[in-house]
């Protein structure tokens, strides 16, 4: 696991890849993963 801010970083990645974690209105931690977020192509 690696945490990173940066774009070139992302930028290398498939969205398979890459995990996405934000808070939800409840304010708990969620992760999922970029190719399964709307408005992925």
């Amino acid at each position: 696991m690696v945490s990173s801010h940066s774009p070139f970083f992302v930028d290398g990645l498939k969205p398979e890849e890459l995990w996405v974690l934000y808070r939800d209105e409840q304010d708990y931690t969620q992760a999922r993963k970029a190719s399964d977020m709307k408005g992925n192509p």
